[in-house]
């Protein structure tokens, strides 16, 4: 009789992975209808083809879809929703990063270590809950980035991204402690907040400014900051290097028999479709704030709060990465907002960016009290932005960024590093993601 031997964990996950290919986007999580059954790689019917397929199109998917164009690759970002934005573009409107041209102009001396060592403080105080080379990486791409956005607003919305001008003429750079709190400079343009900095020996004053808020007419500049990146896709789009499709949601990964992701099974209103990646696959959903049934799996304490940001974030990525084994991480936290809030945005941006909550003529959200923002858990990465596996090594051709990822900055609630991390995160790791997939090399 010949002996039993039993299968080791990774051919296990990858029996399950082509399982869940054959059976369709219902099989492993129960989530979504099936799919066009497949038994090899070579019965699959493609419904679309590009060379890098980003998921979702929040500051993770935009940043990552400019990039991967801007290095001569055709991008195609699938979308959930029927319009764009995700939760950056209802967020309060700042970015973090250090050092920046508005920092200089501004008189504040700043630099990258100087925000490694701030974040590493916040986020690592209790818990080690963020790998030191990811700190590292974010904070050599923050400040960058902030120059990268603002560049693009002058070039893509003819405008100025930030109020830099009415800052001076307030208060100045440093130690100027702004009326309604925070430090730095008043106006909107630059300050230090977000963060308990009490807690960590630094009062208000003593803190670097870094977060920067874009400029709006409302109290809440999320659509300004996201604009500039929407508009630079618009353009690619009439230059034929992008592609959007909306009402388009993520199901399964679909791999090749090396285990690299090589598509996706998406859901569109006419069934679901086979979207081949030639050079890689971005994972830009926003994570899991909408889902019960994801906090029920993983954070039950969060049961009792809502989200006021996007309804169609229910942990789609993350639900398709588990089905071909990546490694979850932090998983328990989230961020609370236990006070009523009232959000104000311009509203001319109601129909232009995504499903707004209960938004007015006059661009007024009111958010009940036990409202929250994201999770801070899901999928590790490494500095390349490659999602891990169990085992700790990179499954061939996915990232992430943003919410969807685990390996973050964003710590315990109490431990954020301040207004503007979300967005600056996202933008690091998606613009990262974006270069890697455009410089593949297709076999």
């Amino acid at each position: 009789m010949k002996n039993f031997e039993a299968p080791s964990r990774r051919s296990f996950l990858k029996t399950l992975a082509v399982a869940g290919v054959a059976a369709g986007a219902g099989a492993l999580t129960g989530c979504g209808s099936a799919a066009k059954a497949t038994t090899a790689q070579s019965d699959i019917t493609w419904d679309l083809e590009t060379e890098v397929l980003v998921c979702g199109y929040g500051a993770a998917g935009a940043s990552c879809a400019i990039e991967a164009a801007d290095n001569g690759a055709k991008v195609l970002i699938i979308e959930k929703a029927a319009l764009p934005g995700g939760s950056m573009a209802r967020c309060g409107g700042a970015i973090m990063g250090a050092p920046t041209r508005v920092q200089s102009e501004l008189g504040i001396t700043d630099t990258a270590e100087g925000l490694y060592n701030w974040v590493k403080t916040c986020v690592n105080e209790k818990y080690e809950l963020c790998p030191d080379d990811i700190i590292k990486t974010f904070s050599l791409e923050a400040g960058p980035n902030v120059d990268w956005l603002e560049a693009m607003c002058t070039e893509y919305c003819g405008r100025d991204l930030f109020e830099v001008a009415k800052a001076v003429e307030n208060s100045g750079a440093a130690g100027a402690k702004q009326s309604g709190g925070g430090n730095g400079v008043t106006s909107g343009c630059l300050n230090a907040t977000g963060c308990e900095y009490e807690k960590f020996g630094l009062t208000l004053e003593e803190a670097i400014p870094r977060s920067h808020w874009a400029k709006s007419g409302a109290a809440n500049s999320g659509p300004e900051l996201f604009e500039p990146m929407y508009e630079n896709i618009n353009s690619k789009v009439g230059e034929g290097t992008v592609t959007v499709q909306f009402k388009t949601a993520l199901s399964r990964f679909i791999q090749d028999d090396s285990g690299a992701v090589i598509g996706v099974i998406a859901k569109t209103e006419a069934g679901d479709i086979n979207i081949k990646a030639t050079k890689g696959v971005m994972l830009g959903t926003g994570g899991f704030p909408a889902s019960d049934e994801m906090k029920m799996r993983f954070c039950q304490e969060a049961l009792a709060y809502k989200t006021y940001m996007c309804y169609d974030c229910e942990g789609d990525g993350i639900l398709a990465a588990m089905g071909i084994g990546a490694d979850l991480y932090n998983m328990p936290n989230y961020y609370p907002i236990p006070v009523a809030q009232v959000y104000s945005f311009d509203p001319k941006y109601n129909k232009v960016f995504n499903s707004w909550l209960n938004m007015d003529d006059e661009g007024f959200m009111e958010v009940p009290a036990m409202n929250m923002a994201e999770f801070h858990g899901g999928v590790r990465i490494n500095t390349d932005a490659q999602v891990l596996d169990i085992d700790g090594n990179p499954i061939p051709h996915l990232y992430a960024s943003g919410c969807d990822t685990g390996t973050n900055i964003f710590g315990v609630p109490s431990n954020y590093p301040g207004c503007g991390t979300y967005v600056s995160f996202s933008l690091a790791f998606g613009r990262i993601a974006g270069r890697k997939m455009a410089n593949e090399v297709v076999a």
